[in-house]
């Protein structure tokens, strides 16, 4: 069976979002002693691992949007914007749905040498896709919605700001995630960084090939060129291992990409 890794299993790995600081865990949060920074735990034991600055804005039901925008400043606005997307609907394919299963094998093929400490980031509710892993891996799963009621263990963090010391896992997977990512290359850039030498990516992500404008989507910050997502993963230090597609759906303008990539 897959290994759910819990936050003592990981407390040596984690760190504050923004700095190298190691973080202590304490009954309620997790502490940045040197800066007097505490990061929240929701009912589960799971930490909220924003930028700091971000959560006096996080309420129970969702980020406040409209105040982060407000109160100026990039980051806030950042997560104002990107919190609006979140809220827009649904962010993937119902389990039981035909189209969701024949990805899922697909995705099971993808990912089937993963080995030893995995990230999986945008992992939604990991029981859908638990059935894909290998069984011999260590995994965490990484979610922004952290307002989402949930039975299991996660980080409340997004992909742009990992809250991991570098070379901490030996293989990371972006299940149809990185769309959801505003910036896409911060994200591999991060993905990079907490690879150890020669871990794999694993990326499963929707491509365009026409009728690709973003003003019809309320949930993605992307709709992906093939030739931009290679020339990202070119640009981030990955060198490519392999690449495949299936057709989504009965859409003829666009298809899932499946790729391996490795950090060189």
């Amino acid at each position: 069976m897959i290994n759910f890794l819990q936050l003592q299993d990981i407390k040596s790995i984690l760190k504050d979002p923004q700095t190298d600081d190691s973080l202590e865990i304490t009954p309620f949060a997790l502490s940045n002693k040197r800066l007097s920074r505490d990061f929240p735990k929701d009912d589960n034991g799971s930490p909220l691992l924003f930028p700091h600055e971000i959560l006096p804005f996080c309420n129970k039901d969702g980020l406040d949007w409209s105040a982060l925008i407000s109160a100026g400043g990039a980051l806030k606005q950042y997560f104002g914007i990107a919190s609006i997307k979140w809220r827009g609907g649904e962010h993937n394919s119902a389990p039981e749905t035909e189209h969701y299963n024949l990805y899922i094998q697909q995705f099971a093929n993808l990912i089937s040498d993963m080995e030893g400490r995995v990230l999986d980031i945008g992992c939604d509710n990991p029981k859908n896709t638990e059935s894909c892993f290998p069984s011999q891996i260590e995994y965490v799963g990484i979610d922004p919605l952290y307002y989402i009621p949930k039975d299991y263990f996660t980080i409340h963090s997004i992909s742009e700001f990992l809250p991991f010391i570098n070379n901490s896992f030996n293989a990371i997977c972006f299940g149809t995630s990185l769309d959801h990512a505003m910036d896409s290359y911060a994200a591999l850039a991060e993905s990079y960084r907490v690879l150890t030498p020669g871990g794999a990516l694993y990326l499963s992500t929707l491509v365009w090939k026409s009728n690709a404008e973003l003003y019809n989507d309320s949930v993605h910050f992307h709709h992906f060129r093939e030739e931009h997502i290679l020339e990202m993963l070119r640009r981030s230090g990955f060198k490519l291992e392999r690449l495949y597609h299936m057709p989504w759906k009965s859409n003829s303008n666009r298809e899932v990409l499946f790729l391996k990539a490795i950090k060189e």
